[in-house]
């Protein structure tokens, strides 16, 4: 019995309850010796043992393996401790229907197992299809069969022939990170192991793809982009994820250790939308997702991060992974909040502005219109004897003051036009009147500068429509200005 079992590499196949592994396998030799000492681990653990097969002769070889082999590894009788099952083989040709006769099979096989007082069931499935369709079978299988039964502990074997996997198929099978294995050089190992271990041989021998591979190394551990694949089971745990998700305080290493899902970083507070937003775009048949979210780190700081990730779905459209990267974006996003933060605070101090403004315009007005109104009264009333150079200083005084007052009004239309509420109040007016307003408004500027303003109109019954006090403003800008920059005496 022990030199029988001394031969092989029992770790591997000492799957612990809840557990599922995939078995690829040349010939029906190197089968049976680990489903032996699959079957015989559950035996310890006081499962109820199944053998699933669709082969006739392989069922017959069973029988005798099951006499010759499990009843010197059992402490029971092959009768009440393991069960030996035949399928239709023409059920292979159909998944959907292969798995409905498999789950009834179980659901029996688990009330059997709770009524005798069982702590699981232990299942191996053999499975053979045509080359090319042998991974999508098995894993529409796998994902069903092992989500068919709650109210007993499953561990589950499936058992393909290495050749009914095309080659494609095999590198793929890579994916299904540390659930495969294959017989090699006479030891059982994890398919991927062994692909990263030729690999590894290989890069040895090549100083080129070495530095290669040190280089993306690095590329993936400065980048702020982390790359990421997870399963799309509940909580999404996560298959893959690139080094340096460190960033965030983790490892990757314990991120894919499966004591950590996925859904345990997403924020309390951000969980929900992200799942009806992963459901909307699965409900689209969209196959690119993409979510601002916040995540928390190891430390419990809150981190924005942008996700894309590209949705694999099985033959059914069911989501089976989600592979993608996610960025951190919090920099951006605290920019943003401190870009509307200054758009609320120059609001405020526009609005404080605009409220000053008033405030002083009215304050300007009242002894204003007193200045325009004690000038008119002394043109317009008998007052006394004027000569004609008081007369016109007193016009001037009436016309600048009227011209001012103009003015503040306008500062009060800066609410309007920042509101974009100005009306323009337009008018037929003589142009040659708005021009002699403005001249004897600015003829006190011209004269204390030594300068001469000549103004030439060819008619004076040029009739334009314009608001006036809007005209005469842009024309006292434009003279002002000009009286202002030309040198004294120019």
């Amino acid at each position: 019995m022990q030199d029988y079992f001394g031969k092989m590499d029992l770790s591997l196949s000492e799957v612990p309850h809840g557990g599922h592994i995939t078995l690829v396998y040349k010939n029906d030799d190197d089968v049976i010796d680990f489903v032996s000492s699959f079957l015989n681990s559950g035996s310890k653990r006081n499962d109820f043992c199944i053998w699933i097969t669709p082969e006739i002769n392989e069922y017959d070889y069973s029988n005798a393996f099951f006499e010759e082999k499990i009843a010197l590894i059992s402490q029971r009788s092959c009768s009440s401790n393991f069960d030996h099952v035949l399928v239709d083989p023409a059920l292979l040709s159909n998944a959907e229907i292969f798995c409905d006769v498999i789950i009834e099979l179980l659901e029996k096989k688990q009330k059997y197992a709770i009524a005798n007082g069982f702590n699981g069931l232990r299942v191996n499935i053999d499975l053979t299809a045509d080359k090319g369709q042998m991974l999508p079978f098995l894993r529409y299988c796998r994902e069903l069969i092992i989500s068919s039964t709650s109210a007993i502990e499953l561990t589950t074997l499936f058992t393909c022939p290495l050749e009914s996997f095309s080659s494609s198929e095999v590198f793929d099978l890579m994916d299904d990170r540390g659930h495969t294995i294959l017989k090699k050089n006479g030891t059982w190992t994890y398919l991927a192991d062994l692909l990263s271990k030729k690999y590894r041989k290989h890069l040895r021998s090549s100083p080129e793809l070495m530095r290669k591979e040190k280089n993306l190394k690095a590329i993936y551990r400065d980048s702020p982009v982390v790359a990421f694949l997870r399963n799309s089971e509940n909580g999404f745990p996560i298959e893959f994820v690139s080094d340096n998700i460190s960033q965030f305080g983790y490892s990757a290493e314990y991120l894919m250790s499966q004591k950590f899902l996925y859904k345990d970083i997403i924020h309390p507070l951000d969980i929900d939308d992200y799942l009806i937003s992963l459901s909307e775009y699965i409900k689209n048949k969209s196959h690119e997702f993409k979510k601002e979210y916040r995540i928390l780190d190891s430390e419990r700081n809150i981190h924005w991060v942008n996700e894309t990730s590209l949705i694999e779905t099985d033959n059914s459209g069911n989501p089976t992974r989600f592979q993608g990267i996610i960025v951190d974006m919090t920099e951006r996003k605290k920019a943003e909040a401190m870009i509307i933060q200054a758009k609320h605070i120059a609001e405020v101090a526009n609005k404080t502005k605009s409220e000053f403004l008033a405030n002083m315009s009215h304050e300007l007005r009242t002894p204003l219109n007193a200045v325009i109104g004690f000038s008119n009264v002394l043109i317009h009333t008998d007052v006394g004897p004027l000569n004609e150079k008081q007369t016109r200083y007193i016009n001037n005084i009436s016309k600048s003051g009227t011209h001012l007052l103009a003015l503040i009004n306008n500062i009060l239309d800066l609410s309007k036009i920042e509101a974009d509420k100005m009306e323009l109040q337009t008018e037929n007016i003589l142009f040659v009147g708005v021009l002699n307003d403005v001249e004897s408004i600015v003829s006190p500027l011209v004269q204390n500068k030594k300068l001469c303003l000549n103004m030439s109109i060819e008619a004076d019954d040029i009739c334009i429509h314009a608001d006036k006090l809007k005209l005469k403003q842009v024309l006292f800008n434009l003279v002002s200005n000009a009286i202002k920059f030309t040198p004294e005496g120019g």
